[in-house]
């Protein structure tokens, strides 16, 4: 996984996956036992199609608005790293190319937390 420290890119990304809804490029899942499976059935989704990225620890765009969506996820890290294990071996051919980016930022509680953004490629 990739720290980023470039805060500036980061607020940047932010803002636009706040703004944006859910579509063909970007999902985002809270961090749960059950976010794992449909996690890897996002990425899988990307990498069959266009590409895109799934933003780990932001709340589905319905149950909440603008920073009120960020969680976080240190709310399950043990899921967080489960899915990057299952990146490794879940799909076959294995999706090369994919990179996690840790994103520190303020979460909705006003705590300093971070979010993971993968990158999946076409």
């Amino acid at each position: 996984m990739i720290n980023v420290t470039d805060t500036q890119w980061t607020t940047d990304f932010l803002n636009r996956v706040l703004s944006a809804s859910e579509s063909r490029w970007l999902e985002t899942k809270r961090v749960s036992g059950k976010m794992v499976g449909k996690a890897l059935e996002a990425i899988c989704a990307f990498a069959n199609t266009e590409g895109g990225w799934l933003v780990l620890g932001v709340e589905d765009e319905s149950k909440a608005k603008g920073t009120d969506r960020l969680f976080g996820i240190a709310e399950n890290q043990e899921a967080v790293d489960e899915l990057m294990r299952k990146l490794l071996t879940h799909h076959l051919p294995i999706i090369s190319g994919i990179q996690a980016l840790r994103l520190p930022c303020r979460l909705r509680d006003g705590s300093v937390g971070a979010l993971v953004a993968i990158t999946v490629p076409a």
